[in-house]
């Protein structure tokens, strides 16, 4: 998807819909007017405030121009694309295209959902998710955040966003290249999906294969409907994991025993026998669908589509105002 070239004035802006887990601004929902054809287009709009700023907060600017980057680098149909950014007063937006039914989170929020997704859906979510990791891994990149609120669904495909954690391997030398940190911005909104090596910090470090845990922990939240370990304080949920503690699914016959097994290799406790993203689209789970001309469209049918309205004209100052239904679009 090309990018475009536009300025504030361009936008109709409507309600605000979620707001960034670490950062201080919103995502609002906008009318894009194309000046040319005079014809208006919904997008989202993520503004980050640098008003709200310290001194000591510098290094969150760098946070932004890495996740802009990232998000115009990467061209693919399942990863969420950066269509334009700018600044506007002291804010920066990020222009990116609607996903009409929000956030895999938001569609477990749902009471037709609340205790899981059916595992065709499941599976749909996870060829597509495989496919964007599929790319950026072979881009040398390590998406690191991989989880339910970063899964954005359209009526044709589910998108990957999240990208303001990603990050490029790194060489050691010889052998494969290993990360060895992580960002403490990410830590705490991103602890429950952490592969065991990322929390253990040790001398091997970790690599593309964290994504894979990550992976599995989502298709156990999309299973059941909630987070794993989600009950747990921070400290007991690293020493389980370190331990070999693996999520799993919990209502075991309402899944097939291929989705078991996914999970279960997925989750691994040694990095090395865990599944590529690749390997994994060749699994009998993602291979089934095949046989099936079922789209996420048609299983989403009942689902209400995000609608734009228009924002209150009154706020003079036009802050990211709380929104009463907000969603957890927090890419």
């Amino acid at each position: 998807m090309a990018n475009i070239q536009a300025d504030a004035s361009q936008f109709e802006r409507g309600q605000v819909i979620s707001a960034p887990s670490s950062l201080p601004g919103c995502v609002q929902l906008a009318r894009l007017r194309n000046t040319r054809s005079n014809t208006k287009r919904l997008v989202v709009v993520k503004r980050y405030s640098l008003a709200e700023l310290t001194r000591e907060d510098e290094e969150v600017t760098g946070h932004i121009q890495h996740e802009v980057a990232a998000m115009k680098q990467f061209e693919h149909p399942n990863i969420l694309p950066c269509l334009t950014s700018l600044v506007s007063g002291q804010e920066v937006w990020l222009v990116s295209p609607l996903a009409e039914f929000g956030s895999v989170r938001d569609l477990l929020a749902q009471e037709a959902f609340s205790q899981g997704l059916p595992e065709l859906l499941i599976c749909l979510v996870l060829r597509d998710l495989c496919h964007a990791l599929e790319y950026l891994h072979h881009q040398g990149v390590v998406h690191r955040a991989v989880r339910a609120s970063h899964i954005l669904l359209t009526e044709s495909s589910a998108i990957l966003t999240g990208l303001r954690y990603s990050t490029g391997l790194q060489a050691t030398g010889e052998g494969k290249p290993n990360l060895y940190s992580y960002p403490l911005h990410g830590v705490t909104a991103n602890l429950a999906w952490l592969a065991p090596e990322i929390l253990q910090q040790n001398l091997l470090g970790y690599n593309e294969s964290s994504d894979i845990y990550s992976l599995a922990v989502t298709v156990c939240e999309m299973a059941n409907g909630v987070v794993p370990f989600s009950e747990m304080v921070p400290t007991l949920m690293m020493v389980e994991k370190l331990q070999g503690a693996a999520p799993s699914i919990i209502q075991a016959e309402a899944m097939s025993s291929h989705l078991h097994q996914l999970v279960a290799v997925c989750c691994s406790l040694e990095q090395q026998l865990r599944p590529t993203a690749r390997d994994l689209l060749g699994h009998p789970c993602i291979k089934q669908l095949k046989k099936t001309n079922t789209s996420l469209g048609t299983l989403l049918s009942e689902v209400s589509k995000i609608q734009f309205s228009p924002s209150d004209k009154s706020d003079t100052k036009d802050k990211c105002a709380s929104s009463k239904q907000q969603i957890s679009w927090i890419f």
